[in-house]
């Protein structure tokens, strides 16, 4: 929303920063209603801010009473890479279910292996590894900075991912990364999003 103009419906899809500073509070009052008004006409958006909402209700802590715009950026990014790609879920179907829901409807946890929530890797190789799932789903994993920028994005029907040599990752810095799939019944299966750095 970088060419927004107060008064003016938004020409495109807003970004994941956007969207994160959405669902934060922290969007000022005209960028919120244009969103807004963009989110009354648009289906995907609209779907792509609900599912965000619910992974960062599954992730808030009870001390917490604000999400910050990095993580919460980092959730819709990871969310828009699964929902606007091609052999993403069916049109209608939410990409994630509340995680509170019982029933057919509810999201399947794909258990993560490594690296570890919070775990601190002191470099390369970076190797994402997850159980295997029923079906032999192909998994979709994404890289995400802090910022919501993607850093890498890759496909597998396996359960490990290397990160590529030709990748950076900073020293220092905190990541995120998930692994999104579809199940054969429909259901989504998701490791949810994760958190980890590389030592200094």
């Amino acid at each position: 929303m970088t060419d927004y103009q107060p008064g003016a419906p938004l020409t495109e899809h807003p970004s994941a920063e956007d969207v994160a500073a959405y669902l934060s509070e922290r969007m000022a009052p005209d960028a919120r209603a244009a969103l807004e008004e963009h989110l009354a006409d648009c289906r995907e958006c609209r779907q792509l801010v609900t599912s965000a909402r619910r992974l960062l209700r599954s992730h808030r802590t009870p001390n917490r009473l604000v999400w910050m715009v990095p993580t919460a950026a980092a959730a819709v990014l990871a969310i828009a890479v699964l929902a606007r790609t091609p052999g993403g879920p069916p049109e209608g179907e939410p990409l994630r279910s509340d995680p509170g829901a019982a029933g057919p409807e509810s999201a399947l946890t794909i258990p993560v292996v490594s690296p570890s929530e919070g775990q601190t890797l002191t470099g390369p190789p970076i190797v994402f590894v997850w159980h295997a799932q029923a079906g032999q789903p192909l998994y979709r994993l994404s890289l995400i900075e802090a910022s919501g920028r993607q850093v890498w994005s890759g496909e597998t029907t396996d359960t490990t991912l290397p990160v590529p040599a030709n990748v950076s990752l900073d020293r220092g810095r905190t990541y995120f990364w998930t692994v999104d799939a579809l199940a054969a019944d429909g259901r989504s299966m998701t490791t949810r999003t994760k958190r980890f750095a590389i030592a200094p």
